[in-house]
């Protein structure tokens, strides 16, 4: 059972694990200022020709493009991920990079006014906050975006031997890596989690899955939790040699499976998501919202939902599963990545 509080204390299958002023999570990942911007001035044009880019957002060339509503919110996976767990009372504490400069030193502020564990955000010297321009199309029904990136200080976080001695959680939630050097903070990462037995939930990002399964092969049956999008998950599977993957998202989730990690997710966007543990197959449909505000940040709520419901619902993944949905949903109904998300005492009146 687990119990909220003060002098709280978690049990994980009846067995006392730490009291609650000690991290449950280590989340690990990037701390990003995300720039809102909505305009009804952008087309969605269609391309089918172009199987990898099958609509454009564009705009009128020269063209002065204004916005009535401009949003400055906190995002990332480390930042999205730990407001989640924080949320649901599961003590969370961030490690990730910012620069010295006036978002960093918000998002400083705001992890301790969310009384998140700050002890290992870091400043950078040189690189600025990273920071993502999101524009989004107001007239369409989805609101779909496109989002200019800068990583800014989020290619300096590089988690060595000695940082990662620091990791002394019962989990660590691990969004995407990036920079020269991801591969070496991923050995360190698990190295250390491997020799504590601490769970590891992964969510690889870009850079990761670039370096396919014949580099990530090592950290798959290490991993807990493998959390993946169905394409993500179709890519990694073709870069481990298969020449097809089926269409099925059921039998995509269990070849994905095969790779040594304890529990598999896939998502699949609006279509819902599916986990998988080599005993049940579980699906789940997509939360049906009036209406969706803004997509951005719903991956990371849906992981870190997923993990918060693990650890709440004592490995129930059928409940954890739920739990991702509705978290993920109701984020996609407000403004930025974590306006959205759950609370505990919300979770207890909806019947999961």
């Amino acid at each position: 059972m687990v119990f909220y509080g003060k002098s709280a204390r978690i049990f994980i299958n009846n067995k006392l694990m730490l009291t609650i002023n000690k991290p449950v999570v280590t989340c690990i990942g990037s701390a990003v200022l995300d720039m809102t911007f909505y305009t009804k001035q952008g087309r969605i044009i269609k391309t089918p020709e172009n199987p990898t880019e099958k609509q454009v957002y564009a705009f009128e060339y020269g063209a002065k493009i204004v916005s009535n509503k401009l949003y400055n919110t906190f995002g990332g996976g480390g930042l999205n991920s730990a407001a989640t767990f924080s949320n649901l009372g599961i003590k969370p504490i961030v490690l990730s990079m910012v620069g010295k400069d006036a978002a960093g030193l918000e998002m400083h502020k705001w992890l301790r006014q969310q009384k998140i564990t700050d002890s290992l955000l870091f400043f950078h010297p040189s690189l600025h906050t990273a920071t993502s321009f999101v524009v989004t199309a107001e007239a369409d029904k989805e609101a779909e975006h496109v989002t200019y990136y800068y990583p800014g200080a989020k290619q300096g976080l590089v988690v060595n031997r000695a940082l990662s001695q620091k990791i002394s959680s019962v989990w660590v939630y691990l969004a995407s890596l990036s920079g020269t050097r991801w591969q070496s903070s991923i050995d360190a990462i698990f190295s250390q989690t491997a020799k504590r037995s601490i769970k590891v939930a992964w969510n690889p990002g870009a850079d990761e899955l670039k370096g396919g399964y014949k580099i990530l092969k090592r950290y798959l049956p290490l991993t807990e939790v493998l959390l993946l999008n169905l394409d993500e998950a179709t890519e990694l599977i073709l870069s481990a040699g298969d020449k097809t993957v089926p269409a099925n998202p059921r039998l995509v989730i269990k070849r994905l499976y095969e790779f040594g990690q304890n529990v598999s997710v896939i998502t699949n966007g609006s279509k819902g998501a599916y986990v998988y543990d080599g005993k049940s197959l579980l699906y789940k449909s997509a939360l049906k919202v009036k209406k969706v505000i803004n997509t951005n940040g719903a991956g990371d709520a849906f992981g870190s939902g997923f993990v918060a419901g693990i650890i709440i619902f004592k490995y129930n993944l059928s409940r954890a599963l739920a739990l991702a949905v509705h978290n993920s949903g109701s984020v996609v109904t407000q403004i930025g990545a974590q306006k959205g998300i759950l609370t505990y005492k919300q979770i207890k009146k909806i019947n999961l």
